[in-house]
């Protein structure tokens, strides 16, 4: 009987171990995910913080034509992916694209003077132009740009 009970407590030790094990294993890595996670998070946060666009629209015969140019201390990378969008007096959006189309899937899109550089060095500028012409006139006068950039920042300016 007294054997019985010792390989019965010795099986219960073991089992307590390998549970013991599993429980630490599992929240070491999750430990390292989340320290991964918060890495990358903190990454892209001091992206954002350096990156700043100034942007100086014009318009001429409904056309808004538009500069960009990278003031921060950053490179912009997916310049090809910059979102537009243009807004009238009551605040709501007319026209909003990036360079691939309209958000609403017709064939308007702002376009490049001239070919695209895909990354925008800080100092650096690119003119697009939104070529929306009567479209613009035809629904209301337009009044404010604003150019968002892939990693969420942003400018807004009112047209000149």
């Amino acid at each position: 009987m007294a054997v019985g009970e010792l390989i019965g407590a010795a099986i219960g030790v073991l089992l307590l171990i390998i549970v013991a094990y599993v429980l630490m294993g599992s929240t070491l890595s999750t430990a390292v995910i989340v320290s991964s996670a918060q890495k990358d998070m903190a990454q892209q946060q001091e992206v954002r913080l350096n990156t700043q666009i100034a942007v100086s629209p014009t318009v001429n015969s409904g056309n808004v034509s538009f500069t960009v140019t990278n003031t921060g201390s950053e490179t912009i990378n997916d310049v090809a992916h910059m979102d537009v969008f243009i807004y009238d007096q009551t605040g709501d959006v007319i026209w909003c694209t990036n360079s691939t189309g309209l958000a609403t899937g017709t064939s308007d899109i702002w376009y490049f003077d001239g070919t695209p550089s895909y990354s925008l060095n800080p100092g650096g500028s690119f003119t697009g132009t939104s070529d929306v012409g009567s479209q613009i006139q035809a629904w209301t006068s337009p009044i404010r740009i604003k150019v968002v950039t892939a990693n969420g920042v942003y400018n807004s300016t009112p047209l000149s």
